[in-house]
């Protein structure tokens, strides 16, 4: 068994606002990465990415996330509090807090790196993010 305590783990969040506190190889970790990633409103929306071979899974803790996805980056998820959202490999996807207070979530990958492929040549539709958002 290996302590981390939470004083001791830095910000890695690669999207300027968020604030994502990750642990997995830095533990000793072979085959996970779990983090607790907050989100401000008004952050902007994340570089369309995947995660590679890694599966993700996301839990929201309080406020929404936005996860847009699919062909051509036209499907929408919003996630609430107590939500539960499987991101399985290489899927293509961006997220963004579209609400008017701070998203929490924790997200666990099936890797112990944090895995992040960005394709900035793709860019999500102002339509699909200006749909109304639950709550």
């Amino acid at each position: 068994m290996n302590v981390m305590r939470g004083d001791e783990v830095e910000n890695s969040a690669p999207v300027p606002g968020m604030a994502e506190y990750a642990v997995g190889t830095k533990v000793g970790a072979r085959r996970v990465w779990l983090a607790h990633v907050t989100t401000p409103p008004g952050s902007g929306i994340s570089p369309v990415h995947h995660h590679r071979e890694s599966e993700a899974l996301i839990h929201m803790l309080s406020g929404t996330l936005t996860i847009i996805h699919g062909p051509e980056l036209r499907d929408r998820i919003d996630l609430g509090p107590g939500d539960f959202l499987f991101i399985p490999p290489f899927t293509l996807h961006a997220e963004t807090n579209l609400g008017p207070e701070p998203a929490e979530l924790v997200m666990a990958r099936s890797t112990p790196e944090p895995i992040a492929e960005w394709h900035p040549e793709l860019n999500v539709s102002e339509s699909v993010l200006a749909a109304a958002v639950p709550g």
